[in-house]
């Protein structure tokens, strides 16, 4: 961006999982998409990949535009204003250097709140 300002955007999936009628496990899946400003899309780019657990928390924003049919669509974009990696390249760092105040790093915990270690 001008400026050289860092943007990123990357995909995330929130899965529900319930029993359908039947009695049968299902699970629904949703695909959203993130944009990541300034120091947040460094730490995205330098600590995330695919897979990784994280929380983030934004505003929403939605915008028009046309197809290439001239279709008029609609996408709407969660705008980070904060996150937590749960989990990522830097799974058991307690910190990364120079990270922003609005990121956090905690290990996932159990409904308990109990820490869950890796491999039990």
């Amino acid at each position: 961006l001008p400026g050289n300002i860092p943007v990123a955007t990357c995909s995330v999936a929130t899965s529900e999982f319930y029993v359908d009628k039947n009695g049968v496990e299902q699970e629904h899946t949703e695909w959203h998409q993130l944009v990541l400003w300034r120091k947040l899309a460094l730490t995205a780019r330098d600590s995330l990949e695919k897979g990784s657990n994280i929380y983030a928390e934004g505003k929403l924003r939605t915008s028009a535009y046309e197809d290439k049919y001239g279709k008029k669509k609609y996408k709407t974009e969660i705008l980070v204003e904060e996150l937590i990696i749960l989990s990522g390249k830097n799974e058991n760092s307690t910190g990364l250097p120079g990270i922003d105040p609005a990121i956090k790093i905690v290990p996932p915990v159990d409904e308990n709140g109990k820490e869950i270690l890796p491999f039990g």
